[in-house]
């Protein structure tokens, strides 16, 4: 039986059945290729299910965030008045107060610039030259900022500040 099979072996391969053994490892490639792109599509699918999952919980993220934004905007104004805005463009350094019993435009801006020292500086705007009085008994004499805009507010409730 040995001899059988060894023979046979030996005529396949003088030719005649050397296609045959080709044939095998065709079929082996092409098996090993569908099982590569089988593999390839299952880590593409696990990945896109990775992306979405991201993109939710960023979506998620930024939602709260937007909220917690929200919050606080809203806390500082019932706090002190003053709406503060932050600039979305450089420099980012600025912050702008619009202050209370006034329509928030360019006239009625008070703008603040943080110096590198982590200081408060105030620059003038259209209504600081209003304020003349506030600037130098709150902000040149005191240093105080919270003075400075408690004045404001009074002032413009006081009909003192007029635009």
């Amino acid at each position: 039986m040995q001899l059988d099979v060894a023979e046979a072996a030996g005529a396949s391969g003088d030719g005649g059945g050397g296609g045959g053994s080709g044939a095998g490892a065709e079929v082996m490639a092409a098996a090993s290729s569908a099982a590569a792109l089988i593999e390839a599509q299952s880590e593409a699918e696990k990945l896109r299910k990775e992306m979405a999952d991201i993109n939710k919980q960023r979506d998620r993220l930024k939602t709260v965030f937007q909220q917690k934004i929200k919050e606080f905007r809203d806390k500082v104004l019932l706090l002190t008045g003053y709406r503060v805005d932050l600039p979305n463009a450089p420099p980012f350094n600025l912050y702008n107060l619009y202050p209370p019993y006034l329509p928030p435009t360019a006239e009625s801006v008070l703008s603040f610039r943080c110096n590198d020292d982590g200081e408060m500086e105030l620059l003038g705007t259209k209504f600081t030259d209003h304020l003349e009085a506030q600037i130098a008994a709150h902000l040149q004499e005191r240093h105080s900022i919270p003075a400075f805009l408690s004045s404001v507010t009074l002032a413009i409730l006081n009909k003192e500040v007029m635009l």
